[in-house]
């Protein structure tokens, strides 16, 4: 709008400086009035003092019937303000990710699982870890060899 309005461009011109084609440099303009004429009801009446009050910001810095811009030192205590929330808002996150972090790792097992079993020759074998308990077909029998139920002792010859 400033551009267009205000500097006097064309809008082939505008689009260019904008980087934008012709004809969404039109909808902006188009939009920004819509939204000019609804902030400053006076300029429906008058359109052609849209062009009047932007060259008079250009110029003087100010629009006419608007309140003044700020002062450098109370936009720079305003800027300085935002600063120290930031900062503090930014230390917050920071010692809030790193107690979460402190708390999940004093209290998680850190203990790793145990590797997985590996196949060799088409037989699953438990991978080297700690020892798994005993079972029953791991254990010697109970009488000696061969004097178990069903089994059959070799004839001696």
């Amino acid at each position: 709008m400033l551009l267009y309005e205000g500097v006097g461009l064309d809008l082939p011109e505008t689009a260019a400086e904008v980087e934008a084609s012709t004809p969404a440099a039109a909808h902006r303009l188009l939009h920004a009035r819509e939204s000019l004429t609804a902030a400053l009801p006076e300029l429906a009446d008058h359109p052609e003092q849209l062009a009047v009050r932007l060259r008079a910001f250009l110029a003087e810095g100010e629009v006419p019937g608007r309140p003044a811009p700020l002062s450098p030192e109370t936009a720079l205590a305003d800027v300085r303000l935002s600063g120290r929330a930031r900062t503090g808002a930014a230390l917050t996150v920071a010692g809030l990710l790193a107690a979460s972090t402190l708390y999940a790792v004093a209290t998680t097992d850190s203990t790793p699982p145990p590797p997985p079993a590996t196949e060799v020759d088409g037989t699953l074998t438990p991978a080297p870890g700690p020892p798994h308990p005993a079972t029953t077909r791991d254990r010697p029998p109970a009488e000696g060899p061969g004097t178990g139920p069903g089994r059959l002792v070799p004839l001696g010859g």
